[in-house]
């Protein structure tokens, strides 16, 4: 399996999809410092910068899993405007649907059949929950079956309690698994 991972950071859901056994073939990153360090643990993958320059065009064929963790910002508990998808840094996640969509019509129709979202829990009271709504139908109007938890990394083997929603689509005329 090959995967995009856009605002890559520095590489923690890369990791963990190469543990995986699950290639990751594109990384997105727009900071300098997060870029130099993807370029030495990611020779291999194709490192793109700012995700409002990326085009499906710029991808590589064959993906299988997307992976998101878009800026939070604006959409966290202690965001001290609380603009949620309208702010300036969150609402970058429109960056990573229109790239999806655009990947679907440039590489006849195909699309990832696994999309992963990442972002804290202010997410789901972000805007009285609209915001999550709004990253619900977009994932569906991709064309993805979904489900969301959110998962506390403390339960995982962090020393630090960390939830986080983690949102996972599966395409939707693909059967998923068990």
């Amino acid at each position: 399996m090959r995967a995009l991972s856009a605002f890559t950071g520095i590489g923690g859901f890369d990791l963990g999809l190469q543990e995986a056994g699950i290639e990751v073939v594109d990384q997105i990153e727009f900071e300098a410092h997060c870029q130099a360090i993807l370029r030495r643990h990611f020779p291999t993958a194709n490192l793109m910068g700012d995700i409002t320059d990326v085009h499906g065009s710029d991808l590589s064929d064959g993906i299988d899993v997307a992976t998101a963790g878009f800026p939070c910002q604006n959409t966290s508990i202690g965001a001290p405007h609380r603009l949620g998808l309208a702010g300036p840094k969150s609402s970058k996640f429109f960056d990573f649907v229109r790239l999806l969509q655009e990947y679907q019509r440039v590489i006849a129709d195909a699309r990832p059949r696994w999309v992963v979202i990442e972002n804290p829990p202010g997410i789901l009271k972000s805007n009285s929950g609209r915001d999550m709504a709004t990253v619900v139908r977009c994932v569906e109007e991709l064309g993805y079956g979904w489900a969301y938890r959110v998962v506390d990394g403390r339960h995982l083997g962090s020393a630090q309690r960390r939830p986080r929603v983690l949102l996972v689509g599966h395409r939707a005329d693909d059967p998923p698994p068990a």
